[in-house]
Parts: C-alpha cells; structure tokens; sequence
C-alpha cells in the first residue's frame, strides 16, 4: 500500500472507533408478578470502563430484561417496543427515542424463568447524566398507563443507585431492581485524534526512510 494512502487509512480507522461500554443489574430474583412495565436508569451509575467525567452523551445499542414467566392481564403483548422517556411516563415527561426491533410477548408466560428479552436501538444519543425511563409499549410512537405488564425477574439484592423497577402504572418500586443489561457505545470516546495523527506521520516517515 502507498505510504500516505496508509497513514491516511491507520488515521480513519482509529478516528471511527468506539468503546463499548454497559450498565446492568445481573442479581438473581424473585418474581416482581405480571405487572411489570420497565426500568429506570442512569447511563453515568454504575458504568463499567466509564468512558470519564468529560462524557457528555452516550449512545444506546441495546437494552435487555429477562422474563420470570407469568401471563400479563394488559393487551398488546404481540407486538411490544422498549421506549425511552426523559421522565417517568405517567406524568410529564419526553419521549426520546423507541427501539428498532419488537418483541412478540405471548410466549413469554410459557418460556422458561429466566427468558431474556433483547430490545436493540439505532444508536439513541442519551446525556450521559440524566436519568432515564425504559418502558414497554404496544406502540413505538408512545405509551399509555398500564399499556404493558409482565413478570420479569427482579432483585432487591445490591440495589441499583441510578434507577428503579417500574411496576403497575410506572410506579417506582423502591430499592427494587429487574434484571436488566444495557450497552452503549461513546461517540466522543475516540483515540485522541493528535496522537493518532503523529503516529500516522511518524510510520509514514518511516517508510519514506527505507524506500530511500
């Protein structure tokens, strides 16, 4: 490969990479029952590799929950959306952004404890700081109270500190805690474009030495 188109290639690589990073709360549970409705979170507790406190927004790939069984009393259950609100969503609050995929529930009361449920997202740009409402929905455009309910696996063990499980109606459940796993990736969390600069410059020089 020429010695610039190199270089040039070592700068755009690195300049597009991502650190990948994820919040959670992995405890083994008891059964919150079937009026589960989501989970509140804060991207900036608990975030494992924290990409620092320079971090302004994180992007969102994906959010998970895992089902504890138990059929839900509401309706809408074949075609459910994760939702995430600024606030919680029985009462004033923004919605942000909705999940690209959707997942049919029916079968859930009949899966096997301990099904996980994979909600993934476009890259939802999130203030690192805030904290935010996961909710599920019969509709990617909004929720109403008490839209969706299931029985997820939940844990009052280690209690998360940026958020809480959400039960009938969004009601914050405590010290209560679902099971959730969520990943982000950074879009600011990138090589510092200076030094990748100067290292591409110094093999670029290199190379330049031994065709000489």
């Amino acid at each position: 490969m020429n010695p610039s188109k190199l270089a040039l290639f070592i700068l755009l690589a690195a300049s597009s990479a991502h650190g990948a990073y994820v919040i959670s709360q992995p405890n083994e549970p008891t059964s919150q029952g079937n009026a589960g409705t989501g989970q509140s979170f804060t991207p900036s507790v608990g975030m494992v590799d924290d990409p620092g406190s320079s971090t302004v927004t994180i992007d969102l790939t994906s959010f998970s929950l895992w089902s504890n069984g138990g059929a839900s009393a509401t309706t809408g259950r074949d075609t459910t959306y994760l939702l995430i609100y600024d606030a919680n969503p029985s009462g004033a609050a923004n919605l942000v952004g909705s999940s690209s995929n959707f997942i049919d529930l029916n079968p859930i009361s009949n899966a096997p404890t301990g099904t996980q449920l994979v909600w993934t997202f476009n890259n939802l740009t999130l203030n690192y700081s805030t904290t935010y409402f996961a909710v599920i929905s019969s509709s990617n455009s909004g929720t109403t109270v008490n839209d969706i309910g299931v029985g997820f696996r939940n844990s009052t063990l280690n209690p998360y500190a940026g958020g809480n499980a959400l039960a009938d109606n969004f009601a914050v459940q405590g010290t209560g805690d679902l099971k959730f796993f969520a990943t982000f990736v950074n879009p600011v969390a990138v090589p510092e474009a200076g030094a990748v600069l100067l290292s591409s410059i110094g093999m670029l020089a290199l190379l330049r030495r031994r065709r000489v």
